[in-house]
């Protein structure tokens, strides 16, 4: 049903992340549960250990100039994305320190910040005040007001 991933995702991480995102990220964390040597009964325990061993030292990982760039599982998306690019190119498994290094010097580093991408802020802005008087005329009949503006 749609959402399921993204409520999948909200559940055992408590990120809240956009539709493709949702999907990408919790393929890499079944990824590393197939792969993991533990045994551990429950999804939410894998979770965790995705969590805080991949997932956030990857966003840790980004230079603090370049955070502005892009929401961090945005990041984190785009990272498993260039991954999966340079797999392919290069016909190995591409470690995952050396994937962030090519993605912050190639990609994110040439990125725009994503608040210029996404349009100018839309909080309250002050607006000058007219506190002189305004000449007021007599109206003349034979003038449309509708000429006038």
């Amino acid at each position: 049903d749609a959402g399921h991933h993204q409520r999948r995702l909200m559940r055992l991480t408590g990120l809240d992340v956009e539709e493709n995102q949702d999907r990408r990220l919790l393929n890499d964390l079944d990824e590393i549960r197939a792969r993991s040597t533990k045994q551990w009964a429950d999804e939410e325990m894998y979770a965790h250990e995705w969590l805080t061993r991949v997932f956030e030292p990857v966003v840790r990982a980004i230079p603090y100039d370049l955070r502005a760039k892009l929401e961090p599982a945005e990041v984190f998306h785009q990272v498993l994305e260039h991954r999966w690019y340079m797999s392919q190119a290069e016909g190995r498994s591409v470690p995952l320190a050396e994937v962030l290094t090519s993605y912050i010097n190639d990609v994110l580093r040439h990125r725009r910040d994503e608040a210029t991408i996404m349009g100018p802020p839309t909080e309250t802005m002050s607006l000058p005040v007219i506190t002189g008087s305004v000449p007021v005329e007599d109206e003349d009949p034979d003038i449309d007001w509708r000429d006038l503006v």
